[in-house]
């Protein structure tokens, strides 16, 4: 023992250790940057690819727990790091594709709300009402294509 306490001392006084140590832990810290990095980046394309699904199925119900799993996240990763990305929660921004899908199906000629509010997922007609104004600021009928 007395020689393992001695050599660490030893390696304390040496100053070349000292310097290898440096180039050692600045090394480290390069990684840990570079891993955290390319973390980064896996979740920005995670949240792409999920929000190009959400685009494509944007008529069905919105599953937070289905959602997380797409991009293989836990619910509370996907809260969070969507947000990071989007500025909004998945189930906000999931809200907001299907009124914006309502607007674009009404402009194209679908005949009235109450077949858009059907087609883009709603239950009924007060539902989709509700959801229209919160995100657009006025009510369906107001809207003109």
């Amino acid at each position: 023992m007395l020689n393992g306490v001695l050599l660490h001392e030893k390696f304390i006084i040496d100053m070349s250790n000292i310097d290898k140590a440096i180039t050692f832990v600045r090394a480290a810290m390069r990684f840990k940057t570079n891993v955290m990095e390319t973390q980064i980046e896996r979740d920005r394309l995670a949240i792409e690819r999920l929000m190009n699904y959400m685009n494509d199925h944007c008529t069905e119900p919105f599953n937070a727990r289905k959602h997380a799993g797409v991009i293989y996240f836990s619910e509370s990763k996907l809260n969070k790091v969507f947000k990071t990305y989007a500025g909004i929660g998945p189930g906000a921004y999931f809200r907001r594709l299907r009124i914006q899908k309502a607007m674009e199906l009404y402009q194209s000629g679908v005949r009235n709300w109450t077949e858009v509010s059907h087609i883009v997922g709603y239950a009924d007609l007060p539902s989709f009402s509700k959801a229209f104004k919160k995100i657009t600021g006025s009510s369906p009928n107001s809207f003109h294509a």
